[in-house]
């Protein structure tokens, strides 16, 4: 409002009223009004403008009535100043534009300066405190950077070496060589480059020690001039790590090339490394090299089994079997112990797999044969009833095998003290087992046998112990046995008894001896008699008649008397032959041993019945044929004498014989008649019953008789079917009575084996 009243003020008092432009006056106003104040402003001004310019300077004055004359020029003004506001508007705008350009650019080159001072403060502090020696040097070499490490590097301070050429960090030898490569590098135009050569980098310190480097250098260029800057490392530790690692690669190769078990080495994707040669000859394939070459590729058939264990080694799960059994293709086994393990790489990454395997087939042959040596030692123990202790002082352990426990009758795994081993000894024996243990521990020999007393039952053991000392003197150890011998004294009590039993039977033995040789020698004395009689009163009386007969024979003696006394003798004479005959059976029937006794009975039944009028019926079992001569012989004698004794006493006309097995080698011959039968306790006399006991007896059989007043009597024979028996000399028989007459038909009445009536 204020331009607008000095606009209108400045037009009056310059021009008159009726004068051309009514407008003119206004457009330095507007323009000056939107300069200073805006648009908002301008826009006003121009809305004022308009109405009082056409009031004031267009006619009719001081009237609106006129409004056509008015309006156009009010819309010429108007759209004038609309433009004039308008240009100058975007004149503004583009004014400040360029102002707030040049500011942000100012802001902008306040910050790029407060980085740079900051960029330059911390590159310094980045300069100053790098690991690594950062150098810069001008284009003359000369040096122009020199950072504290740089002077722990090299051993100088950066006063000494700034301006200097950096030839005196650089051995002498190499100096030429890297004047070139600087050259080079400054006409390459390139701006970094990594330092490298064919041989080591080496630097020089400054007592004139040189060590290995790893660098880098950089090219910029500052006021027109070029700065190289070096940043170099001391890799000396590295290469000595290096080194070890070198070092150490080839050992592990030699390591595993000269192992004695199987042992290969693989990448991640089963590549051979290394393999020792146990290795190669085992799993070899037939190839004289395996480094660079595939597992899988070299062992075409191998399982998945296999391969799954390789997978969880890359895995970094390891794997192991430490008695692996294999069956091969001729069908023996083999025990291996193999292992997969993976390796690390230097980043602890898994870098792949190494694998062994080692032959356990003697080991386990071994262990099993070690294991049934063993298994045979705690058997032998058990049958033996033996065993073993083993003291360590210095471990303070006792051991005890399992039948020291079963001996003992001490559970297994309960602890062991002297105290309970003594808990198990007899009270009565503990003072004395006490006192022998003490002297053998000051070097005396422990060899005892005490008993122990195990819930109410009392066993007896036999101690011996080996103990062991250190040289001082005291106690570093033992061993011993002990030994059940409860059965074996037993046993030695029952032989005890046994011999006492032996004794007492011998001595009864030597008494019937004694009185059998008397009783033969009576029976020789009544055998001589009867032999007497026979001769004397039989055999002698017909000869003599014979001779008699034949010696009154003369030339006259008529035909008729001559052949009746020769049919005289010729009686006589078979008498005396028959006599003799049956007098020889009686001494040795011949039967017995040309055909067995069952031939020999079967022709005593029929003199029997010939002879006494007894009828015998006998019955025999096979296989029940003695092999031994006397106890064919002694039988023979005892039923002749059990049937005589039918005869003479029983009073029967009737009488069986059974022969069958009593038990495994003895023969049972079973005498029985329905006779009066007599008391068993009083023995008829001439029966002879006693004598036939004791005979017998000393071959090993025995005589048993049951009988009653009228109720029959029942004899049985026991005897030896083998040569167990020792063979005694052939007893001489007593003969009572007369002989069995042989007959001359041998064949069985009955006419089958097995029974004769």
């Amino acid at each position: 409002m204020v331009l607008l009243a000095v606009t209108l003020g400045v037009r009056l008092a310059v021009l008159p009223v009726e004068a051309e432009l009514p407008y003119s006056i206004f457009f330095p106003g507007l323009a000056i009004t939107v300069f200073l104040c805006g648009v908002g402003p301008g826009l006003l001004f121009v809305a004022l403008a308009a109405p009082a310019g056409a009031y004031l300077f267009i006619a009719p004055y001081w009237d609106f009535k006129e409004l056509s004359l008015v309006l156009p020029r009010m819309v010429v003004f108007v759209g004038l100043a609309l433009a004039i506001l308008g240009v100058i508007n975007y004149f503004q705008r583009q004014v400040a534009l360029q102002q707030r350009r040049l500011q942000d650019e100012i802001t902008r080159r306040q910050k790029v300066e407060a980085a740079l001072e900051e960029n330059s403060t911390r590159l310094a502090g980045i300069i100053d405190t790098a690991m690594d020696a950062i150098i810069s040097v001008d284009a003359q070499q000369r040096i122009s950077l020199f950072n504290p490490t740089a002077e722990q590097m090299f051993g100088y301070t950066a006063r000494e070496v700034l301006g200097q050429p950096i030839d005196c960090l650089i051995p002498a030898r190499f100096r030429q060589t890297h004047a070139g490569h600087m050259r080079q590098f400054g006409e390459t135009g390139e701006s970094f480059r990594k330092v490298t050569s064919l041989s080591e980098l080496s630097a020089l310190r400054r007592d004139g020690s040189e060590f290995p480097i790893e660098a880098s250098i950089s090219r910029t260029e500052v006021a027109g001039e070029y700065i190289f800057t070096v940043i170099m490392r001391d890799i000396s530790e590295r290469k000595k790590a290096e080194q070890v690692l070198i070092n150490s690669r080839r050992q592990l190769r030699a390591m595993i090339e000269q192992a004695p078990i199987s042992i290969a080495m693989f990448d991640r994707n089963l590549n051979y490394l290394a393999t020792s040669r146990r290795w190669l000859a085992d799993y070899g394939r037939g190839f004289t090299e395996l480094i660079g070459l595939n597992h899988y590729e070299v062992n075409p058939d191998i399982s998945e089994d296999w391969k799954r264990v390789h997978r969880e080694a890359l895995a970094g799960v390891a794997s192991k079997n430490d008695m692996d059994m294999w069956l091969k293709a001729d069908g023996s086994r083999q025990w291996l112990r193999w292992a997969v393990h993976p390796w690390l790489d230097e980043e602890g990454a898994v870098g792949g797999i190494i694998m062994s395997a080692e032959d356990m087939t003697h080991y386990r042959m071994v262990e099993l044969a070690l294991r049934a040596s063993e298994d045979d030692l705690v058997r032998a123990q058990v049958v033996g009833k033996i065993g073993s202790w083993r003291l360590d002082v210095q471990r303070n352990e006792l051991t005890w095998s399992a039948e020291n426990y079963r001996i003992f009758e001490i559970p297994e795994g309960t602890q062991l003290t002297y105290e309970t081993f003594l808990s198990r000894v007899h009270p009565d024996d503990q003072g004395y087992v006490d006192r022998m243990w003490q002297a053998a521990l000051a070097g005396q020999p422990y060899d005892i046998e005490h008993r122990l007393l195990v819930d109410g039952k009392v066993k007896w053991v036999n101690e011996k112990a080996e103990l062991e000392f250190d040289a001082q003197g005291g106690l570093a150890g033992g061993f011993g046995i002990t030994q059940d011998i409860t059965e074996r004294l037993l046993m030695k009590n029952r032989l005890r008894d046994a011999n006492a039993r032996l004794t007492a039977v011998a001595a009864q033995r030597a008494a019937h001896l004694l009185e059998l040789s008397g009783e033969l020698t009576r029976a020789e004395q009544r055998e001589r008699d009867r032999l007497y009689e026979l001769l004397h009163d039989h055999v002698q009386p017909l000869l003599v008649a014979a001779r008699l007969g034949l010696s009154g024979l003369s030339e006259r003696t008529s035909q008729a008397e001559m052949l009746q006394t020769i049919a005289d003798a010729r009686d006589h004479i078979s008498h005396v032959i028959q006599t003799a005959r049956t007098l020889s059976i009686e001494l040795n029937p011949p039967l017995i041993r040309e055909r067995g006794l069952v031939p020999a009975l079967e022709s005593l039944c029929r003199w029997v019945r010939t002879n006494h009028g007894l009828t015998v019926d006998l019955a025999w079992e096979p296989e029940t044929e003695p092999a031994s001569m006397t106890a064919r012989l002694l039988c023979f004698k005892s039923v002749r004498e059990l049937l005589m004794n039918v005869v003479k006493y029983a009073g029967t006309a009737q009488a069986t014989i059974a022969l069958e097995q009593a038990r495994a080698g003895m023969l049972r011959i079973t005498v029985r008649d329905q006779g009066k039968g007599f008391d068993p306790a009083v023995e008829h006399d001439g029966s002879g019953l006693s004598n036939l006991e004791r005979r017998l007896a000393m071959i090993g059989g025995g005589l048993t008789v049951d009988s009653a007043s009228g109720g029959g009597t029942v004899a049985t024979l026991l005897a030896p079917l083998g040569m167990g028996t020792i063979e005694r000399a052939v007893l001489p028989f007593e003969m009572h009575g007369s002989a069995p007459e042989e007959v001359e038909d041998n064949t069985p009445v009955s006419g089958t084996r097995g029974a004769v009536t």
